[in-house]
């Protein structure tokens, strides 16, 4: 089950986030970082690039298959 936190810093720094996941939860947030379109300089793709970057540095990694390339959002094909 994912879990997130707060990590306390002193102001006017921004907080660091700390997730918990499941193996299965972090697969499926590696799959999401793999779809992001846009330009990493100057959208949030540079923030999912880094998101995918930690998860593969350890070990997690997904095979993207299970998602449907026809929807014109990431929708997930069932696995079962």
């Amino acid at each position: 089950m994912a879990k997130a936190i707060v990590l306390p810093l002193p102001a006017p720094i921004k907080r660091d986030i700390q997730l918990t996941l499941t193996q299965d939860e972090a697969e499926t947030l590696f799959a999401v970082c793999c779809r992001i379109g846009g330009l990493p300089t100057s959208t949030r793709r540079g923030n999912m690039d880094a998101i995918g970057k930690a998860l593969k540095d350890v070990n997690i990694e997904s095979d993207t298959g299970d998602i449907d390339e026809k929807e014109k959002s990431i929708y997930f094909t069932n696995r079962l």
